[in-house]
């Protein structure tokens, strides 16, 4: 088993949009048509050592904006053909009952990074998203819905990826990076009327240590099984003497 931690990670916020008849509808116009990215991998004390992964609304101040997780890892050191794979993330905060890591879902999807994260607009949105549900085969999905429960600070979340995400991982194996992104269960389904959001200056949904983070433990990582080639077994054929008489 091999594990690797990102080589660069950071989490997203798409905005922009302030039409809509309530605040279901307003993140949706954010979600499908917001015009302003950010990607965010420090501020002001340094590198950005958490993501947070679901929407935010803020009626207030009329701002409307969703929050998705990205990370690449190189795979260029990795060998071998990869079984399984298991995406590890480590809760940045307990669960208090309120809207963050309280039952709240995310989802695993594929990206396209080019080898760096940047503020633009194919970085921020999914490979290939369209206005819609992201569940179509033109963006790959790589994880069942996960739930995030009861977790304490620095709590493990596992992610058991699927066939999908093998496939991909194996095309990167030995040669480049594997991309993904993580992204709330309202935001995958482009349906925000799903869950409790705070209307306020916090945050909602799911929040996991990044790669910076000072506690090597909580840094994500991408444990992968590769296959053992089965044993060679040798069978000998004893030599048969013929008498002739």
């Amino acid at each position: 088993m091999a594990d690797f931690n990102p080589s660069d990670d950071g989490y997203s916020i798409k905005s922009g949009n302030t039409s809509g008849a309530n605040v279901a509808e307003k993140l949706l116009g954010s979600r499908n048509n917001g015009t302003a990215y950010t990607m965010i991998e420090s501020g002001y004390y340094g590198a950005s050592t958490s993501h947070y992964i679901g929407p935010r609304p803020i009626t207030a101040v009329n701002y409307f904006s969703i929050n998705r997780a990205h990370m690449i890892f190189d795979l260029s050191s990795a060998s071998g053909t990869v079984t399984a794979a298991t995406l590890k993330v480590y809760a940045a905060t307990a669960d208090a009952g309120g809207t963050i890591n309280n039952g709240q879902k995310f989802y695993v999807v594929g990206h396209d990074y080019g080898g760096d994260l940047n503020n633009v607009s194919d970085d921020v949105n999914p490979t290939n998203n369209t206005t819609g549900d992201w569940t179509s085969t033109s963006v790959p999905t790589y994880s069942s819905e996960i739930t995030v429960n009861g977790v304490s600070v620095g709590d493990e979340i596992s992610v058991t990826l699927n066939s999908t995400a093998i496939s991909a991982i194996n095309s990167a194996v030995g040669s480049g990076d594997f991309d993904i992104g993580l992204v709330g269960n309202d935001d995958y389904k482009a349906d925000f009327t799903i869950s409790t959001y705070s209307d306020s200056f916090g945050y909602n949904g799911v929040r996991i240590y990044s790669v910076d983070t000072s506690t090597s433990g909580y840094r994500p990582v991408l444990s992968l099984t590769t296959g053992t080639p089965p044993a060679q077994t040798i069978v000998t054929i004893p030599t048969l003497g013929i008498n002739s008489g």
